[in-house]
């Protein structure tokens, strides 16, 4: 099938996860390939990281934009994440930070994963880390409680550009197949601002290095994120995911 019909069959068929695989890059023709049926967690995984990052506060929402389902082309493929993360100001259709079909990339994907396997995920996560994006980050949340479960095991995996494999990997649920070693302990994620459960973002990861904001004509960028991103480990501003916080929110 043609690769323009993609959006087209996403619409009508909003009920399954799918992805378009190029196999003729001259002709523009792929396969259509269903992987997961869409369930209520994986809006729950990505509203409640959306929510989590709009903690920092209302000048959130000036800097950076939030879409879901969000369809693009990585090298004649075409995906469509549950969430991602965009700098506003990024005007240039063409550049860099664009596709081939003037799809902005975001610096941050997020995949939530229930039925889908781990080699599906991960490689679908490569590509959206790898030489033909500028996807700064991928992080695949996997959980394996039903919704409305008060225990269950989750995992976050975080791919990150030019980073050798293997990713980042934490199971914060309050069933785990392994505990992490904290104060001569094995510790579960029980309570929040845990060290060793706490995921370090660098605001340039997220920005692009610069903020944004409306001036002139057009869009103009500034050497700026917002005020107040607390400077922990990383020794440079950064936003700090509480992965006990998202354990309750995938629980409530």
């Amino acid at each position: 099938m043609p690769a323009r019909l993609f959006p087209k069959i996403c619409d009508e068929y909003r009920g399954v996860r799918m992805e378009f695989i190029c196999t003729n890059h001259i002709a523009n023709l792929g396969e259509l390939r269903i992987y997961e049926v869409a369930r209520p967690e994986h809006e729950d995984g990505s509203r409640g990281l959306r929510g989590l990052f709009r903690d920092l506060g209302p000048a959130i929402d000036v800097t950076v934009r939030f879409r879901g389902e969000a369809i693009m082309s990585v090298n004649g493929n075409v995906y469509m994440p549950d969430e991602s993360m965009f700098p506003r100001g990024r005007s240039i259709p063409g550049g860099p930070f664009y596709d081939a079909n003037g799809s902005q990339f975001p610096t941050i994907v997020i995949e939530c994963a229930h039925s889908e396997s781990d080699i599906h995920a991960e490689r679908k996560a490569l590509e959206w880390v790898g030489p033909h994006t500028t996807v700064q980050e991928c992080w695949v949340v996997r959980r394996s409680c039903p919704r409305g479960w008060t225990a269950g095991r989750m995992r976050i995996k975080r791919y990150i550009r030019g980073a050798l494999l293997p990713p980042y990997e934490r199971e914060f649920g309050t069933v785990q197949k392994r505990g992490y070693a904290g104060a001569g302990a094995r510790v579960i994620c029980n309570a929040p601002g845990m060290a060793i459960y706490i995921i370090e973002v660098p605001a340039a990861t997220i920005w692009h290095g610069v903020g944004t904001r409306r001036g002139g004509a057009g869009w103009s960028c500034v050497a700026a994120w917002p005020a107040g991103l607390p400077i922990l480990t990383t020794g440079v501003p950064c936003w700090a995911l509480d992965l006990f916080k998202l354990q309750q929110l995938l629980l409530d």
